[in-house]
C-alpha cells in the first residue's frame, strides 16, 4: 500500500511539473523585467496599494520552479510571489538554470512575508535552504540582476538592509534599522529562508558589480563595447567602425568580468577574469590569446583594476565586504594593503589626488549616501 501510494504522489508531481513547462513554454514575455517571461499568480492574491517599495525579499521554495509556479496559480492558497528563479534543469522537461518567472506585477504587492508585504518586492528561488547544491551560479546571475534592476527602478539602496532574506528578523540589528528608519516592526514571521547556505557576499558582489567599462579593442582609438555572457563563458566584442561582433570563449558561469592592459605590446586591452569561488585571476594577453593565472582573494571579494604602481599596466585589487581591507597585487607581484570601508559600502578606483601617485581608492556607502575617498599620495 504504502508503495503504491508513493508511486501515485510521484505521478501527481510529474504531472504538475509536466504541465507547468507546457504553460511556460507558450508564456509571454514580462512587461516589468524583459527577461521573464509572464505566468501570473493565482487572480487578487496581491495588494494593490502599499507603503511603497522600499526593500527587496529573497525566499527560497522549499520545492522546485516548476511545481512551484503551478501551485501559486491555484486558487487554494493565500501566499504569491513577484518573480520565480530556477535552480537546475532537473529533468528533461524542466525549464533553463536561471530562468525567471513573473507572477504578480511589478505596481502590486505579494502576499509573501506578511508584515512586509506592503514595504517590499520578492523572488522565490528554486530550492532547499538545507541543501546549497541548488543554489547555482545561473540562478545568482539571474536573480542579482532582476534585483538590481527593481533598486535601480524604485531608488532603494543596493546594501544588506535594504535586499534581505525571508529570515532577517532573526538579525536584531536589522530589526532595530526597520523600526528607526521605516517606522514597522518587521519580527512578523518565523521563516528562516533562503538559509545558511546563501552566499550573501557573492550575491551582493554580483548587484553592485559596477557596468563594465568600454574599450578600443579594435585599435581605431574609440571605445568598444564587450559583453560577457556567464552562463557559457563566452565574450562579444562589438567595433564601434563597422559594428561587428568579435568573440571568443574565456570564463566560466559565476566568474566577474574585468578589461585591463596587461599585456606588453600595444594590441589592445586584456580580457580579465576573477573566479570568487577560488580566489582565481585568469587574463588573456590579447597579443597571443594565451592565459595567464594566479590566485588573489578569495569567494566574496569585489574585484577591481587600475594602475596603482604607475608602470603603465593594470594592478590586480579585491576589496573584502566584510573587512573594509583592500589588497592590490603589483605586476611583480608584491602585495600592497589598506583599509577603506565596511560590509554594505561600493568600491570604486578615480583620479582625485592632486599629484601622479596613482589611482585613489573610494567606497561609496549607500545606507548613508556617504563617498569615502583614500588619495594615493599620502593615504590621507
Amino acid at each position: 500500500m504504502k508503495a503504491k501510494m508513493k508511486i501515485q504522489n510521484l505521478i501527481k508531481k510529474l504531472a504538475l511539473i509536466v504541465g507547468a513547462a507546457a504553460a511556460i513554454s507558450s508564456a509571454p514575455a514580462s512587461t516589468d523585467y524583459g527577461p521573464a517571461v509572464w505566468r501570473p499568480g493565482y487572480p487578487g492574491h496581491w495588494y494593490t496599494t502599499g507603503v511603497g517599495k522600499q526593500m527587496y525579499v529573497e525566499h527560497d521554495m522549499e520545492g522546485y520552479y516548476l511545481s512551484t509556479i503551478s501551485y501559486l496559480q491555484g486558487g487554494g492558497t493565500s501566499v504569491s510571489v513577484h518573480y520565480c528563479v530556477n535552480g537546475k534543469s532537473d529533468n528533461g522537461s524542466d525549464a533553463a538554470p536561471g530562468e525567471v518567472s513573473q507572477m504578480v506585477l511589478d505596481t502590486y504587492y505579494a502576499w509573501h512575508a506578511v508584515c512586509l508585504n506592503t514595504h517590499s518586492m520578492s523572488t522565490e528561488h528554486e530550492g532547499f535552504a538545507s541543501n546549497p547544491a541548488w543554489y547555482t551560479a545561473a540562478m545568482y546571475d539571474a536573480s542579482a540582476a532582476l534585483t538590481k534592476s527593481k533598486a535601480e527602478k524604485y531608488g532603494f539602496a543596493k546594501d544588506r538592509n535594504h535586499i534581505v532574506g525571508h529570515g532577517e528578523w532573526q538579525n536584531t540589528a536589522w530589526d532595530n534599522w526597520v523600526i528607526a528608519n521605516l517606522g514597522f516592526d518587521p519580527r512578523c514571521n518565523s521563516h528562516t529562508d533562503p538559509g545558511p547556505y546563501w552566499d550573501w557576499t557573492g550575491y551582493m558582489a554580483r548587484i553592485n558589480q559596477l557596468s563594465q567599462p568600454k574599450r578600443d579593442f579594435s585599435g581605431d582609438s574609440l571605445d568598444d563595447y564587450p559583453l560577457f555572457r556567464p552562463s557559457t563563458g563566452m565574450w562579444y566584442v562589438r567595433f564601434g567602425e563597422d559594428q561587428s561582433i568579435h568573440s571568443f570563449s574565456f570564463g566560466q558561469a559565476g566568474d566577474i568580468p574585468l578589461v585591463a592592459k596587461q599585456s606588453s605590446n600595444d594590441n589592445g586591452p586584456d580580457a580579465v577574469v576573477f573566479r570568487p569561488s577560488t580566489g582565481t585571476w585568469y587574463v588573456r594577453f590579447s597579443e597571443d590569446g594565451s592565459v595567464h593565472t594566479f590566485q588573489h582573494g578569495q569567494n566574496g571579494d569585489i574585484p577591481l583594476m587600475a594602475d596603482f604602481s604607475g608602470d603603465g599596466k593594470d594592478d590586480y585589487a579585491i576589496f573584502t565586504p566584510s573587512t573594509g581591507q583592500w589588497s592590490v597585487r603589483f605586476g611583480d607581484a608584491t602585495i600592497h594593503n589598506f583599509s577603506l570601508g565596511q560590509s554594505g559600502d561600493i568600491p570604486l578606483v578615480a583620479k582625485q589626488s592632486s599629484n601622479d601617485n596613482g589611482p585613489d581608492a573610494v567606497v561609496f556607502r549607500p545606507s548613508t549616501g556617504t563617498w569615502y575617498v583614500r588619495f594615493s599620495e599620502d593615504g590621507s
